[in-house]
């Protein structure tokens, strides 16, 4: 049975692994050698892109590992199955009711036992997701688990919190790019579960994870992720976080409340008049316009081929408020229709041709001509945004105030 379940865990695994691995452009895996070995670990990490980070997360640990999710996805019987087959665990709360939230004392049993059996644990502290670059206070539910553990009979003799920061470059954009950063381990030694060792363990683990991710200070994020990201590529991997945290804290103690206002009003203005942020400039749109020429014919024939796995989920997150979904709606239907497709091509081609060399031809094309379509897309965006700002005298005066406002606030840096 045993080995039926490591089969299982690891065949998933490797098939949303390699699926990650063509939805983004690049993961970027930073500190993995800072994970204990032979040890139980309680991996933590900030929560921006909501199913997707899980994913990331473990396709990127290779031992074996259990996962708390909030209870209400857990509703529907086969589904609560597929997960829990997975290792994914249900966690309550207060919002699920009192009797709910007393099931989380079962739950963090199972955690307990996993530990026992030198197997790890991942959640996600803040309780909470949020797309923004941004510092968020921790639920004291990890130091509780993490102490619960030790705590237990034939309890594991070390036990660490390792914090993961998760950095994405674009999201809500196919072929984007995300650094995962595993941070120093934090070793949990055996105390009481009162509460100034929860509170202790707690702050312990909130300050360490700030330095593994773009944490922008919440207040005054409005104005501080336009002063550092509204350029940004999401084909450009952020990895100067720990500098970018420190100098939007050295910005926000010495820039005007006037200074700050100029940032987003200007900001406003831009988007206003039709540019988004982020605005990736181009002083030489042509070549970006022949690239989405050259693209198009392929473009065409991934956008008819692949039209399912375009079309649906755009459908659906056209009925979904939380724009924080949109990747994981797109990469979810993906990993299931995408394959399915795929292979009926292939299948087609073979009973066409009788040809297993076609086969093979049309089974690397298809999934090509996805790619074609999605940078073909990009490049229609950026230059459609660059025409803009190329015709209108008001837009470039606006941004080239913006950027002056800008750079005389990261000069506050030097």
């Amino acid at each position: 049975m045993q080995l039926i379940r490591f089969i299982w865990y690891y065949s998933f695994w490797l098939f949303v692994r390699t699926a990650l691995h063509f939805y983004y452009k690049k993961i970027k895996v930073v500190g993995y050698e800072n994970v204990p070995k032979g040890v139980p670990v309680i991996f933590g990490a900030n929560h921006q892109n909501a199913l997707v980070d899980p994913l990331l997360m473990t396709t990127h640990v290779y031992q074996m590992t259990h996962y708390l999710v909030r209870a209400d996805v857990f509703k529907n019987p086969f589904v609560k199955r597929f997960l829990n087959s997975l290792n994914l665990m249900p966690v309550y709360r207060a919002r699920d009711g009192v009797n709910s939230v007393k099931e989380n004392q079962r739950i963090f049993q199972a955690c307990f036992d996993a530990f026992k059996a030198k197997e790890s644990l991942m959640l996600f502290p803040e309780g909470t997701h949020d797309s923004r670059y941004v510092v968020k206070p921790m639920k004291k539910g990890i130091a509780r688990i993490a102490l619960g553990g030790l705590a237990q009979a034939d309890a594991p003799t070390e036990l660490y919190i390792v914090p993961i920061g998760l950095t994405y470059s674009g999201q809500s954009q196919f072929r984007s790019s995300v650094v995962l950063h595993y941070g120093d381990p934090i070793k949990v030694e055996p105390k009481p579960e009162t509460p100034e060792n929860i509170d202790a363990l707690k702050d312990q683990f909130e300050s360490s994870l700030s330095d593994f991710h773009a944490a922008l200070p919440e207040d005054g994020y409005a104005y501080l992720e336009k002063v550092f990201f509204h350029d940004q590529s999401p084909k450009k991997l952020i990895l100067d976080y720990q500098n970018i945290n420190q100098q939007a804290r050295t910005i926000q103690l010495k820039a005007t409340e006037t200074e700050k206002q100029e940032i987003l009003d200007l900001g406003k203005q831009l988007e206003k008049g039709g540019l988004n942020f982020p605005f990736e400039k181009r002083e030489q749109p042509f070549w970006t316009a022949l690239l989405a020429m050259v693209l198009s014919p392929l473009a065409a024939v991934g956008f008819v081929l692949n039209f399912p796995i375009i079309f649906i989920p755009w459908k659906i997150m056209r009925g979904i408020k939380d724009k924080v979904f949109t990747d994981t709606i797109y990469f979810g239907i993906g990993l299931v229709l995408a394959p399915l497709m795929w292979w009926s091509y292939t299948v087609l081609a073979y009973a066409q041709t009788g040809s297993w060399r076609v086969s093979v031809v049309v089974l690397f094309v298809v999934p090509a001509t996805l790619l074609a379509y999605g940078r073909f897309d990009k490049a229609m965006y950026v230059y459609s945004q660059n025409r803009k700002l190329a015709k209108s005298v008001e837009l470039r005066n606006l941004y080239g105030q913006f950027v002056q406002k800008v750079t005389h606030l990261k000069s506050y840096i030097k």
